[in-house]
């Protein structure tokens, strides 16, 4: 089973998403996998040269924050009413 979103990175994702260059990324990169399997290694091989780069880092922060606001959320929703009684 193909969980994570890289196996579906350069047939689906990037294509879909109209920040991509997929020409560009090609010519930079080179030919693109097509098997599931390949596309997550290949893409977390790019992730890796980038990964410490300021936009990257705010871009993942601010995902992880995002998350964890709308995780607590839920709970505060049903807790709040019940403690201001």
């Amino acid at each position: 089973m193909n969980a994570l979103p890289g196996h579906e990175a350069f047939t689906r994702f990037g294509p879909a998403d109209p920040r991509v260059d997929m020409t560009t990324l090609r010519k930079n990169v080179g030919a693109l996998p097509v098997e599931p399997a390949e596309q997550n290694a290949f893409w977390y091989k790019l992730y890796r040269r980038v990964e410490s780069e300021v936009p990257v880092v705010d871009a993942r922060k601010m995902y992880l924050l995002w998350r964890d606001a709308a995780a607590l959320s839920l709970p505060l929703v049903i807790a709040l009413p019940l403690l201001l009684r």
